[in-house]
């Protein structure tokens, strides 16, 4: 099939974080192709409740990737959402045991939103020696 430019694409990203000891970030779908117009949902998990799960996008042709929003380690709402993504882009969070999980929709695709979506964990706090 041909990929239009009002396309969406995820993907799954397996992260590994941290010193020592490894954890393991998992997003669902690992694929999805939808329209403009449309919502497309995904969830991330990573093993280890003291990570922060980061949502991350990068533009087609583009080397940078942005934070789109994350998941503190204490919080079940969404942190730092960009403002044109607040009406868009919702999601909450939750933990039990040991996993950590973020549910995120993103509503309403437009042309724009075509990219790379990457969810990653950072072990925080982060210490600078």
């Amino acid at each position: 099939t041909r990929i239009s430019a009002h396309t969406l694409l995820v993907f799954a990203f397996l992260t590994f974080v941290g010193s020592g000891s490894a954890v393991t970030v998992t997003q669902t779908p690992s694929f999805v192709s939808d329209s403009t117009g449309k919502n497309i949902s995904f969830r991330c998990s990573v093993d280890d409740t003291s990570y922060r799960i980061f949502l991350y996008r990068q533009l087609p042709g583009k080397t940078e990737l942005k934070v789109l929003a994350y998941l503190s380690t204490a919080s079940s709402e969404l942190e730092d959402i960009p403002s044109e993504l607040k009406d868009r882009l919702k999601g909450k969070g939750s933990k039990s045991d040991n996993l950590r999980k973020m549910s995120l929709d993103l509503f309403k695709l437009q042309a724009n939103d075509t990219g790379l979506y990457l969810c990653a964990a950072v072990l925080w706090p982060i210490y600078a020696f």
